[in-house]
């Protein structure tokens, strides 16, 4: 593990050699797969910049400790029972940090991108199931691709290979205010 992903000549190096586990934008938090109750209690408590200093800090120490342990996690989880959970108090300790959307991929939709409520946060699931060979192993026709745009008015636009048209979430035309 170390020498793929750690090793600076190790084939997978680019993957964590600038990667930030976390990204806050506004409301948004930016994160690889998803947050579990330790991730949030921490971004509640520390804050993002602290979230992404423990990660570096981990990711060099045991890599099994690291891979299964919650700073991991959010890379990882693909919110399954076999997954560390994300509970109601977690989400509210991320709501209460003024976050109000996670961003995330790893979930290998096969119709492009959705928006979904998971323990009363919104999730933006972004995965457009690009890896040729989950492709193949899910059905899914030729190669995959997609972008999700967050406008600064307010509305969410996905578009994937995967789905026949653009998806379009604009809060304002369901009567909620921005």
């Amino acid at each position: 593990w170390h020498k793929l992903f750690l090793n600076r000549k190790g084939e997978f190096s680019w993957f964590y050699r600038h990667m930030r586990l976390a990204l806050r934008r506004g409301s948004f938090l930016f994160l690889h797969a998803g947050l579990d109750d330790d991730v949030a209690w921490l971004i509640n408590d520390r804050g993002i910049r602290n979230l992404n200093r423990e990660f570096r800090r981990q990711l060099h120490e045991d890599g099994f400790r690291f891979y299964y342990g919650s700073i991991a996690n959010a890379i990882r989880t693909k919110y399954r029972s076999v997954d560390k959970p994300l509970s109601r108090r977690g989400a509210s300790l991320v709501h209460d940090s003024g976050i109000h959307a996670i961003v995330h991929g790893h979930r290998n939709l096969l119709a492009g991108q959705r928006i979904t409520l998971r323990k009363g946060m919104m999730h933006l699931e972004c995965d457009t199931t690009m890896d040729r060979h989950t492709r193949r192993k899910e059905g899914l026709k030729g190669a995959g691709a997609g972008v999700t745009v967050i406008h600064p008015a307010g509305h969410i636009t996905g578009i994937s290979t995967d789905y026949p048209s653009a998806k379009v979430f604009d809060p304002e035309n369901l009567g909620v205010p921005v």
